[in-house]
């Protein structure tokens, strides 16, 4: 396949590829933003091997740590000739001092349209670390337009059978009637539940919470409902971690995207209670990220829970305005290793990790999985080895 990389001096990419923006504040944190053209990525078409796809009109964000890469979902190749939907994974290019530069073509993590087995709208994209449910043991659950969430391998790109034998949308959750417009999904590992996100075509707006069987487990309002001064619609959501690094809200806790008709950040807990809310347009309703005098359309977001850094996408418009927002918290980025604080890698630190894993507390779960096992040592200790 195609590989493409462009760099920020690579004048060929074309203005916007990296554009550094001053900061924003968001939840009481301030972040440096990058602005990235995801429409740079491009790969081979299955169809006309002659010519590439582009990534454009970007619906699903999500942030794999163990390779510092984004996966990112789209429904808009058919325009292009190509396959109607994707995931694609690309990785994320650093500087000498770790702040991110730029984006390269990794893979196609898989095609799915109508040629193929079934014709799937990949609207979101989260991982099941736990072991049920669409996407267990750390693969992909995708939120398919179609009201059903879909399991996928996150190396081959296989779908998942939940019940051996099956085929198409058997293999998947159906989130209706409880949830009739899916818009995004996130994995909740101390809950073992998937959140959803339902966009009603009213004025109420809603996540929808299903268990891992598919048992629907009740659901509270957002957007609208929560904040009269936004008109947005939800599109994207990300489940922040208590203890995550730069949580602005210390505890379990979600964001929600607002889309253009009202762009903008809410922040709530687990049950629904409002915690923040962040307009991304300032008083005189021009927006708070740089478009180049365009529309902001949020569609989804990622979240880096070892740094917490933030990944915005703007589903743009065939080729334009396919902006990837990279929000890094100002500051040197924390080293998890470092337990004791002092600056440096040494046995303290070994020792203050056995000690908070014999309290049973979760910033030892340094493989994320909601859970204290075996992996989070080996996870812990290639961290050390690798080093602050």
């Amino acid at each position: 396949m195609t590989r493409t990389t462009c760099t920020v001096a690579a004048l060929a990419c074309g203005a916007g590829t990296a554009l550094a923006q001053d900061t924003i504040e968001l939840f009481g944190v301030t972040y440096d933003v990058t602005r990235l053209d995801y429409s740079q990525i491009t790969f081979e078409n299955p169809f006309f091997p002659a010519f590439d796809l582009t990534l454009v009109e970007v619906e699903g964000t999500y942030y794999l740590p163990d390779t510092d890469s984004l996966l990112l979902s789209t429904d808009a190749l058919g325009d292009q000739s190509g396959p109607t939907n994707a995931i694609v994974e690309v990785d994320l290019v650093r500087d000498g001092g770790g702040a991110i530069v730029d984006i390269e073509f990794n893979r196609v993590v898989l095609f799915v349209d109508e040629t193929m087995d079934f014709d799937l709208n990949i609207a979101g994209l989260a991982i099941n670390t736990g072991d049920t449910g669409p996407g267990a043991g750390g693969n992909i659950v995708a939120a398919s337009g179609e009201l059903f969430l879909m399991g996928f391998d996150l190396a081959s790109g296989a779908l998942q059978e939940l019940t051996p034998g099956c085929a198409a949308f058997a293999c998947g959750l159906p989130t209706s009637p409880e949830n009739t417009n899916l818009e995004d999904v996130a994995y909740i590992p101390s809950r073992d539940a998937f959140y959803t996100v339902e966009e009603e075509d009213g004025p109420d707006h809603n996540v929808v919470i299903f268990g891992t069987d598919g048992a629907f487990q009740g659901s509270f309002p957002v957007a609208v409902t929560l904040d009269p001064s936004t008109s947005g619609s939800p599109k994207g959501i990300v489940h922040l971690q208590d203890g995550d690094a730069s949580n602005p809200f210390g505890q379990d806790a979600i964001i929600v995207a607002l889309d253009d008709e009202g762009p903008g950040l809410q922040g709530l807990d687990l049950d629904g209670n409002l915690l923040a809310f962040e307009s991304l347009t300032d008083d005189m309703g021009a927006p708070r990220l740089d478009v180049d005098g365009l529309v902001l359309q949020l569609e989804s977001l990622g979240y880096d829970r070892d740094r917490g850094t933030l990944f915005l996408t703007n589903q743009g418009d065939v080729f334009t305005q396919n902006f990837l927002w990279v929000l890094e918290p100002q500051g040197s980025a924390p080293c998890r290793a470092d337990i004791d604080g002092d600056g440096e890698l040494t046995i303290f630190d070994f020792l203050a990790f056995q000690n908070l894993f014999d309290a049973g507390d979760l910033g030892a779960d340094f493989d994320g999985d909601g859970e204290l096992t075996l992996f989070d040592f080996l996870a812990f200790q290639n961290e050390f080895d690798a080093g602050c």
